[in-house]
């Protein structure tokens, strides 16, 4: 690439990379970053770290089902200048889009894409849709994103210098991507498979580096796992057993990487199924042209896209088998976005290897200019999507945080009497949105039910004596239907002393308190 064409290429980087951070900043103005549940458990989680209070949540238990890096940097900032802890997580947010679509251009170029399908990708990362429905939210993938691009880039790097300051690097971000999602371990395979092959030490040596290195990235989420072990006496914390079959899985998987490349209303299987030989062709298409180009060449250019298919490979792989045997959310954008970037890169990296087999034949000039007028034509639907999206979470916000809740009656009415929540235990099928707007400790109701099942978990009977632990207010969402495993408040009136509060139009507020001891 001539240095007037890298010039302008970084120049294009830099303005999407700006132009990422831009549409995080303007969709979270008015209302700040999304809030979900989980983001929620890291609000806490900071905010008690910063506070010295350890990793907890929301309701004062101990975290064990994330790995604290993400609730830790937030804490930092908050504890060393002293910002709320929501803004920190909105300025984060902003930074990392515009990490993670410079980082694009670097794993681009890397990859030996050409200018115009490198933009492409770049700007697929810049404004797509499901990345941007993550980037505004407070969540763990925006950071675990960039470290593994991170790491795939020094790892690529490694693979074409064998440079040992990469493989440092490397190891550096998978053990963080660890500490920031359990998942992150996948890494470790996709390191070891690249060192061992593409490290030119003995065998012996090349056996016990790898295993230095799979150890050294393993280090951090070992730590997590042995302090979960002795504060809780578990790993992970409690699981339920799984509710999704693994081929409704698979079929989720392939719906949602289908989405990638389909407007929404062309989501049905046989759509699906096209997109997936359709991306098979075009891939195939590329590895048949450059094999069939000088085979010293092609090695060099095959190999490159080593760690980004095996990142695929064994995240996707993961992610079923945890489908299969423990309940997470049907896979959806959320979990399947770690890949969203790698796959980008292949997908554009074949059509740069296309375009470049067409040059030869047809001149450069003319393809250039024919897939530039293409590139932009595809890329302006998107484009499209996600400015639409940015300007709904500008008007509306997202999650806990959202502008529909200034309508919620329950919420209102807590707000305009906030004594009710004073030296109480509070209890809620919507925990995480009392603590969003009051700060307090919260505690979710029972369980009845294993979540997304019918199969009873506990009997009122087992909670008598047990539930409440104290003076309590129950706060009860009728918005809240989908957590129809929890108890209601009608049902906990068997095994304690229940008095309505409030009756509102979407809820209700209860005083409760435990039996006597001779009524138990």
């Amino acid at each position: 690439m001539k240095a007037r064409s890298r010039l302008i290429y970084w120049l294009f980087v830099l303005l999407l990379a700006l132009f990422s951070g831009y549409i995080i900043l303007n969709a979270t103005a008015q209302y700040g970053v999304g809030l979900s549940e989980d983001s929620v458990v890291y609000i806490a989680a900071a905010e008690n770290l910063a506070a010295g209070n350890g990793y907890l949540s929301n309701d004062s238990t101990p975290i064990t089902l994330w790995p604290p890096l993400y609730p830790a940097m937030m804490a930092f900032f908050v504890r060393f200048f002293d910002v709320d802890v929501l803004v920190v997580a909105r300025v984060l947010n902003v930074a990392l889009a515009v990490l993670v679509v410079g980082l694009t251009g670097v794993y681009a170029r890397q990859l030996g894409l050409g200018s115009i399908p490198a933009l492409g990708a770049v700007a697929m990362t810049t404004w797509a849709y499901p990345l941007l429905a993550v980037r505004i939210m407070a969540w763990t993938e925006p950071l675990f994103i960039f470290l593994v691009l991170l790491a795939l880039v020094a790892l690529t790097h490694f693979l074409t210098r064998q440079s040992l300051w990469a493989l440092a690097l490397f190891a550096i971000a998978a053990a963080l991507a660890g500490a920031t999602r359990f998942i992150g371990v996948v890494l470790i395979p996709v390191g070891v498979i690249v060192f061992l092959f593409a490290s030119k030490y003995r065998w012996p040596a090349r056996l016990a580096t790898a295993a230095v290195l799979a150890l050294s990235i393993f280090l951090p989420v070992a730590l997590v796992l042995a302090r979960n072990w002795r504060v809780t006496g578990s790993l992970m914390g409690p699981r339920h057993p799984p509710t999704i079959l693994l081929i409704d899985s698979v079929q989720a998987t392939a719906n949602t990487m289908a989405g990638w490349f389909l407007p929404s209303s062309f989501t049905d299987r046989g759509f699906v199924v096209l997109v997936g030989v359709l991306l098979l062709q075009l891939v195939g298409a590329a590895i048949i042209l450059t094999v069939a180009s000088r085979q010293e060449r092609a090695d060099r250019t095959l190999h490159r896209y080593a760690p980004a298919v095996l990142f695929i490979l064994f995240y996707i792989t993961l992610l079923l088998v945890s489908s299969a045997t423990t309940t997470v959310d049907i896979i959806s954008d959320r979990l399947m976005i770690p890949v969203f970037v790698p796959l980008m890169l292949i997908v554009f990296g074949s059509v740069s290897i296309i375009l470049n087999a067409l040059a030869k034949h047809f001149g450069h000039t003319t393809v250039h200019l024919a897939a530039s007028i293409v590139l932009l034509l595809l890329l302006a639907w998107p484009l499209r999507v996600g400015v639409l999206g940015m300007r709904h979470w500008h008007n509306n916000g997202e999650g806990f945080s959202a502008a529909v809740w200034e309508k919620n009656e329950t919420l209102r009415y807590l707000k305009d009497n906030p004594s009710v929540l004073d030296e109480r235990v509070i209890y809620s099928n919507y925990h995480s949105l009392i603590y969003t707007h009051f700060r307090k400790p919260v505690n979710v109701l029972p369980y009845h039910y294993y979540v997304g099942s019918t199969r009873e978990l506990r009997t009122t009977e087992s909670l008598r004596g047990k539930w409440p632990s104290g003076e309590a207010i129950v706060i009860w969402f009728n918005w809240a239907e989908w957590k129809t495993y929890l108890f209601r408040p009608d049902e906990l009136g068997a095994i304690s002393h229940m008095t309505e509060i409030v009756v509102t139009a979407d809820g209700s507020i209860w005083e409760a308190s435990p039996l006597p001891p001779n009524t138990q």
